[in-house]
């Protein structure tokens, strides 16, 4: 509800417009946190995607949102530059959404101004606030790569672990409130002499890139048959327990699922060329063999960590002719939020350019920074996965 009654037939008021700036800001640019207890249940948390406000006067970008003095006769001039922010933040969430027309220059500034903008904010924004249309969001997913490089595998457990740096708390949470995922794809090659070995082969065949994001993770699965089933749900960063923190810190769970087919079969030795029995290998939901993710965070004030932990669990009750014997292979990276729009979107379009016409500026969402990625344990056997 409007601070002060809006009254129809007049303009809105200083105070009415500041708080039309107010409420998107808390979109646009959002609140500071810090990392702590509260990470996974501050909903508050999820808002803001750490934009900044173009300043005419002054022809750069600042944190300090427009405000005007309480005597400030509001003014299509000041609508405007309002109305190009929200334009922006509502073209990178959806570029299907018709942007909302500016008023001209000589057009006074109504109620029906507010009104227009409240509802885009309690129907578009509130709701759809961590969506990106997909033609914003580039995805790398090989910044690095990993590999147990065939090492036979024996143990019942294959846990590998990758280190995402941003710069702060705040930089991770604009980057998954504006859209980002943390991208991962997996593979196997050469080797492969027994079930247990085409068993994982299948098992990656069918899971697809892996995407983890504010609060959820998912897997494209480019096989047959029914989805790969999570038995914990679907997580993502907003589910990190920041509670759990110590020294060690607690890994998180988001993510545990299995083969969603079995089978038994042939193959063909690959030194003698001989038709071998492969053994039978394990799937469906009650299956022991499980691909499971966990995360937890590190602010060390100078950065802030997200470490996942990929966990592959081998089936015990496969019959196995022998030790897994395949490459385990590994890219991981992640989808950034780009610019939006683009200049050929924008030069020249009045949904974004306040003094229309005119040929700049024009307001955009601004790229949200990639995390780097590091390995930091490389694809280690063990029965003793905790300790990893």
């Amino acid at each position: 509800m409007p601070i002060s009654g809006l009254q129809t037939g007049e303009n809105i008021t200083a105070a009415q417009y500041n708080e039309l700036v107010q409420l998107y800001n808390a979109y646009w640019q959002g609140a500071s946190y810090t990392w702590d207890d509260d990470h996974p249940s501050e909903d508050i948390r999820q808002q803001g995607w750490g934009q900044k406000w173009y300043d005419r006067v002054n022809d750069t970008l600042t944190t300090v949102m427009p405000q005007v003095s309480a005597q400030t006769v509001i003014t299509a001039k000041h609508i405007n530059d309002l109305i190009t922010h929200v334009n922006a933040g509502v073209w990178h969430i959806d570029e299907a959404i018709t942007p909302k027309v500016l008023r001209g220059t000589s057009t006074s500034v109504s109620v029906s101004n507010y009104t227009q903008l409240i509802d885009i904010y309690d129907n578009t924004l509130a709701s759809k606030k961590l969506d990106i249309d997909p033609s914003s969001l580039q995805v790398d997913s090989n910044l690095i790569s990993t590999t147990n490089s065939g090492t036979p595998w024996t143990s019942t457990y294959l846990v590998s672990v990758q280190t995402y740096s941003f710069t702060s708390y705040d930089a991770a949470r604009h980057f998954f409130n504006s859209g980002g995922e943390l991208v991962m794809d997996f593979s196997t090659s050469t080797g492969g002499t027994n079930g247990a070995s085409i068993g994982w082969n299948v098992f990656f065949d069918n899971l697809g890139l892996v995407r983890i994001d504010a609060n959820s993770t998912s897997n494209d699965g480019d096989g047959d048959g029914d989805p790969m089933f999570s038995a914990i749900g679907n997580k993502g960063f907003y589910d990190i327990n920041a509670a759990a923190s110590g020294s060690p810190e607690v890994y998180t769970e988001t993510y545990s699922i299995s083969s969603d087919t079995g089978g038994s079969l042939t193959g063909i030795h690959p030194a003698t060329g001989a038709v071998i029995d492969m053994g039978t290998y394990g799937g469906g939901i009650y299956s022991t063999r499980r691909f499971k993710i966990a995360m937890k965070g590190d602010d060390s004030g100078s950065d802030f960590k997200i470490f996942v932990k990929i966990t592959l669990q081998e089936d015990p009750d496969d019959s196995v002719s022998g030790p897994i014997d395949l490459f385990v292979n590994a890219t991981f990276g992640a989808a950034n939020p780009l610019t939006t729009p683009i200049e050929s979107e924008s030069t020249g379009n009045q949904y974004f350019q306040p003094d229309s016409p005119a040929p700049n500026p024009f307001n955009v969402f601004v790229e949200r920074p990639a995390p780097t990625v590091s390995n930091t344990t490389v694809w280690t056997a063990t029965e003793t996965p905790n300790s990893i």
